[in-house]
């Protein structure tokens, strides 16, 4: 996971992972692909927000842990740092059953996966 230097903070995007996206498809002659992906990826990101959500007013802490760990990984395969850090926090505090967390989480999830969302469009529009 790239970080910023000197700070734990993960960036919002892993620069890398998304150029080796980039050549992996176009080598191909796939990059629409890519863009497809990239859309799906923030529908599912969206779906997986609102079944953590969901899971937490049920207070299924099981249910937050299962859709963060989704998310997480989606992310972090794309690229998105950010949401798949937040993400494991979330999946943890799930794990633990700790709902006062995961609902901390989340919001901060919210946040991230807005910032991703509109970093991701700019980049993939078409």
């Amino acid at each position: 996971m790239s970080a910023s230097p000197g700070s734990d903070i993960p960036t919002l995007l892993d620069e890398e992972i998304l150029a080796n996206l980039r050549e992996d498809f176009a080598s191909t002659g796939d990059l629409d692909e890519l863009g497809a992906l990239m859309r799906g990826f923030l529908e599912h990101g969206a779906e997986s927000i609102a079944a953590i959500a969901e899971a937490l007013e049920r207070g299924d802490a099981e249910g937050v842990r299962t859709a963060a760990h989704k998310l997480k990984g989606s992310s972090r395969t794309l690229g998105a740092s950010l949401v798949g850090a937040v993400s494991a926090q979330v999946e943890d505090a799930g794990a633990a059953g700790d709902l006062a967390t995961a609902a901390g989480g989340l919001r901060e999830l919210e946040i991230a996966f807005s910032r991703t969302r509109a970093a991701l469009t700019e980049r993939f529009a078409t």
